[in-house]
């Protein structure tokens, strides 16, 4: 059996129900910090992804701020429908009708979209990594680049229906 519960509140709240939930704090049960949002049961074992709120707080900022283009609302909507599998760029290109062109266009201007959304210099500073790889991850596979969604790009999109 697969269940998934999701609490939302601050940091604080989100760390009492889970220990209250299962018993310990998050982050003794899966080494994660304890603004951690969504438990997994499978039978009995437990699984805890982190998902900072601050950061999807950031990604909604970042979608309001101004219109979202076509272009970024296709490759959203592909990358979510992909799930955690991602889409290869030849994939891409196919599922939102653009050539690797035009999705390097479009990936550029969301990274100019992230540079000039407040507050994003102290969350490139917190996670390591700038651009759109605050909203997505890109990897090099056996067929080339490779895009998935980031979880807290998944919530801030569901939040602002825009998938």
């Amino acid at each position: 059996m697969l269940r998934t519960i999701i609490f939302e509140g601050d940091p604080g709240e989100v760390a009492k129900a889970v220990k209250d939930y299962i018993g310990k704090p998050s982050s003794a049960v899966a080494g994660v910090p304890p603004d951690t949002t969504t438990i997994t049961e499978i039978g009995d074992q437990v699984a805890i992804a982190g998902i900072s709120e601050g950061h999807v707080k950031f990604l909604k900022n970042m979608l309001a701020r101004i219109k979202v283009p076509r272009g970024q609302r296709d490759l959203y909507e592909a990358l979510y429908r992909a799930g955690d599998a991602g889409l290869s760029l030849a994939d891409l290109c196919r599922a939102i009708h653009r050539s690797e062109g035009e999705i390097y266009g479009v990936l550029g201007a969301l990274g100019r979209r992230i540079q000039n959304t407040q507050g994003r210099a102290e969350l490139e500073a917190g996670k390591g990594h700038n651009g759109i790889l605050l909203a997505m991850k890109a990897e090099r596979l056996d067929d080339g680049l490779h895009y998935t969604l980031l979880p807290e790009m998944r919530r801030a999109l569901e939040d602002a229906q825009l998938v």
